[in-house]
């Protein structure tokens, strides 16, 4: 979530300075362009990434003999 805010806050920045960019030069206007392209980009990968975490984990246990390793159960 954390990351998420921070690409949102980015993104921001790097649309005001397109905005108000206007005196600069043609090349620092492409530049901040594809920045705020490939931020929007890398934001919509994190909003559509899988959240499927409700996993249960079976812990390591000892049956007498050996120790068996825990692992995540998939129901």
């Amino acid at each position: 979530m954390i990351k998420v805010l921070i690409f949102i806050l980015l993104l921001f920045i790097a649309i005001l300075i397109f905005v108000y960019s206007k005196r600069f030069a043609k090349k620092i206007k492409i530049i901040n362009a594809i920045i705020v392209i490939m931020i929007s980009i890398i934001l919509v990968c994190f909003l559509l990434q899988d959240k499927n975490i409700k996993k249960k984990y079976v812990s390591p246990r000892f049956d007498g003999e050996k120790i068996i390793p825990g692992h995540f159960d998939d129901n």
